[in-house]
């Protein structure tokens, strides 16, 4: 135990202490249950939907969760898309449609591969065509693969349970389902996600099975990145998952560019992975006319793989929010057996409200087949061909029945042959050549004069969305008070909704009790042995200057955090990808801004002084990206820092804005680009893509900022 000078209580302290716990305590009467951490989120959490009151409202959150997406795929910037030139080799005729092989350049030796079914081509039907473009529809195929073949007894228990019809188109169910949408007159498009089918560059194990961190990705992160899941790459946002929708992008590039497509009735559907890629396309790219996100559209389980998760992804959003990012574009799916299976009544009313918000309310469709399984079967396919029929204006007789036809040969499926070999370079030597093209291409486009308030600014304010919640929404419980050594001291607690954190309150006694002193809120590591002027100088000197010091205690400034990944069975399985912890929750560091932010509302009530702009509520947080507050009365709250907490102070300090009368923030020399592992506290995803530290200092803006210690730079 500590030792304590304590000095004899006097009328004029005692007053003084009522005082300031008067203050203090206003803002206890919030319930326990508010006091509750929370923990972190996972892949089969909830994710529920609120549809926003007003069109108007929702036109917001839409661009904030547009935004949201391309940070997190690491196309934001974009990177650069110039005119496919597409390989285009036939490789089988069936009655109906055509089928050609089809290989392109993604990006610089990066090839995306895959199969492109049309309408038969019969002189009478050119005839009846000719000055007439086409429908088209694209097709990721989600895992399993586009080669995915059934065998005989799966195929025999499927038909006998009326997941498939035909022998032949049922055992290739993907294959089928484009065959099907050509001989209803569209051109369809099927290409390989990253693993699968004929995209061998990269292997299938690291762009969808990889449980292990490889040595060579625990570097810093300032090098240039040279494998996929290296902190280098997370720094800079590059995923497979972007990977693999910057392919799905080019792809539509490429169907878009067909000369017989019409480019305003292009449709995209995909199941499981392939619904992934579906709303991921639709949030991404204003040219689809139809979507149809089959077995992914769910408030459960919101994809399985690292292809389908990305930092950021669904930090407060999820997969029924957003597949809405498409709306009022007509959007079509199922329900199943499997974690869409609540979607009737969880999820798809929630986008009917959205649509008749935006006046369409008959453009979305969720059709339940409970007694079936995960699919994209017989039945959910002939679901989607009346969709589509609708909507991409087919003229198609309804019902459609699907068709059977003689199966495609393994050799007319597969693109790379003995005669045909595949392009480009392979493995962690291809890896190093994405990485570095994408690395250059985005730092190109960071190098314009506007750079930083149209690309870097949006995304620090996507990174670091927090705001000041308003001053009903904390909860400052004063535990223990004493006089130490001339001092006023309180023990207390600071709750917000999502965390506790430990708290003093230092107080000179002064026979002043008109008004409280002016306020420094001190954020360090704890809160214990404050008292010791020796060790912490700069609190004792604004203690002497007649200053009230509100100190937070954050923990540890350096090191590896203890739960980074979480212990969810779905995430620990998956070994180390941060994309499981970062794609749900916000980064630590980013936590720790929102407390320094309920920190500065903590002491603007100590002083009886609201903020100066009404921040939002805890719900409609989750329905903006944040703003920089601007105060227009004088601030008396002040922070300053110990080392260490840079990556936190800063952002705060930028959103405070005017609030912090002024900020002193002890750099310690820090930079992003100095972090090896991805959850050490400090590491935030994507900070060194978006200019590490100087960033977060030219975000404060005018602000009264005092730096110690700073960087010198790279």
């Amino acid at each position: 135990m500590r030792h304590r000078s304590i000095i004899p209580c006097t009328r004029i302290r005692c007053t003084f202490l009522v005082l300031l716990l008067l203050q203090v305590c206003r803002l206890s009467a919030q319930p326990p249950a508010m006091r509750n951490a929370v923990s972190l989120k996972s892949l089969s959490g909830h994710f529920p939907f609120s549809v926003p009151e007003t069109a108007s409202a929702w036109e917001e959150r839409r661009r904030a969760l547009r935004l949201r997406v391309a940070i997190a795929a690491g196309l934001h910037p974009m990177l650069p898309r110039p005119q496919i030139k597409a390989t285009i080799r036939p490789a089988a005729r069936r009655d109906g449609f055509e089928v050609d092989k089809v290989w392109f350049e993604s990006l610089p030796g990066h090839y995306v591969s895959g199969l492109l079914f049309r309408p038969e081509t019969s002189p009478l039907k050119q005839h009846q065509q000719k000055g007439k473009k086409r429908p088209a529809i694209l097709s990721p195929h989600g895992h399993g693969g586009r080669l995915q073949c059934y065998d005989d007894e799966t195929l025999a228990d499927l038909i006998d349970s009326g997941d498939e019809r035909f022998a032949n188109s049922g055992r290739m169910p993907k294959i089928a389902r484009c065959a099907q949408l050509a001989r209803m007159g569209c051109v369809s498009f099927i290409f390989d996600m990253v693993g699968y089918g004929d995209s061998l560059q990269l292997s299938r194990w690291l762009a969808h099975s990889k449980r292990t961190v490889r040595p060579a990705e625990i570097v810093a992160s300032h090098l240039t990145p040279q494998l996929f899941d290296s902190t280098p790459a997370v720094a800079r946002m590059q995923s497979i998952f972007g990977l693999q929708a910057f392919n799905a992008l080019r792809a539509l590039d490429f169907l878009a560019g067909l000369p017989e497509v019409d480019s305003n009735r292009i449709g995209v559907t995909g199941g499981s992975g392939g619904g992934t890629q579906t709303i991921v396309l639709g949030a991404l790219d204003d040219r689809i006319a139809a979507s149809f996100p089959n077995g992914m559209v769910s408030t459960s389980m919101q994809g399985g793989c690292p292809c389908e998760n990305a930092c950021y992804l669904r930090i407060d959003t999820g997969n029924v929010e957003l597949a809405g990012l498409i709306a009022p574009t007509p959007m079509g799916m199922t329900a199943a057996d499997d974690w869409t299976r609540d979607m009737m009544r969880d999820g798809f009313p929630e986008l009917q409200r959205l649509y008749e918000l935006l006046g369409a309310k008959s453009f979305v469709q969720c059709r339940p087949l409970l007694q079936f399984k995960h699919n994209y079967n017989y039945v959910t396919r002939g679901t989607m061909y009346e969709f589509m029929n609708r909507f991409l204006e087919l003229d198609a007789s309804s019902p459609i029945i699907e068709q059977d036809y003689e199966s495609l040969s393994p050799e007319e499926l597969t693109i790379w042959t003995r005669d045909n070999p595949m392009p480009g370079s392979q493995g962690t030597v291809h890896e190093s050549e994405i990485l570095t093209w994408w690395d250059e291409n985005t730092n190109r486009a960071l190098q314009s004069p506007d750079s930083f308030d149209t690309i870097i600014l949006p995304a620090l304010e996507t990174i670091y969305d927090v705001v000041p919640p308003d001053s009903d929404e904390i909860n400052l419980a004063v535990q223990d008070q004493s006089m130490v050594a001339g001092i006023q001291l309180q023990e207390a607690q600071l709750n917000t909704r999502q965390q506790s954190y430990p708290v003093q309150i230092l107080s000179p006694v002064s026979g002043n009790l008109q008004k409280l002193s002016d306020i420094t809120v001190f954020v360090t590591e704890s809160v214990q042995r404050l008292t010791d002027a020796k060790q912490y100088p700069r609190v004792h000197a604004e203690i002497a200057a007649g200053n009230t010091v509100l100190a937070i205690g954050l923990g540890s400034a350096t090191g590896r955090q203890d739960r980074v990944p979480p212990t969810d069975d779905r995430i620990s399985s998956r070994g180390r990808s941060i994309v499981y912890t970062y794609g749900y929750n916000r980064p630590l560091a980013v936590k720790r801004t929102a407390a320094v932010l309920a920190a500065l509302v903590a002491a603007e009530s100590m002083l009886n002084k609201p903020p100066q702009e009404k921040s939002t509520s805890f719900r409609e947080q989750s329905q903006r990206i944040p703003i920089t507050v601007k105060a227009n009365l004088t601030s008396r709250i002040r922070l300053y820092t110990d080392a260490g907490f840079a990556a936190s102070a800063l952002p705060a300090v930028a959103i405070a804005g005017a609030r912090f009368a002024e900020s002193t923030v002890d750099c310690a020399r820090f930079r992003f680009g100095d972090l090896r592992y991805q959850d050490d506290v400090n590491f935030v995803p994507g900070m060194v893509r978006y200019g590490d530290i100087e960033s977060l200092i030219r975000w404060c803006g005018e602000a009264k900022l005092h730096l110690i210690d700073r960087h010198p730079g790279r």
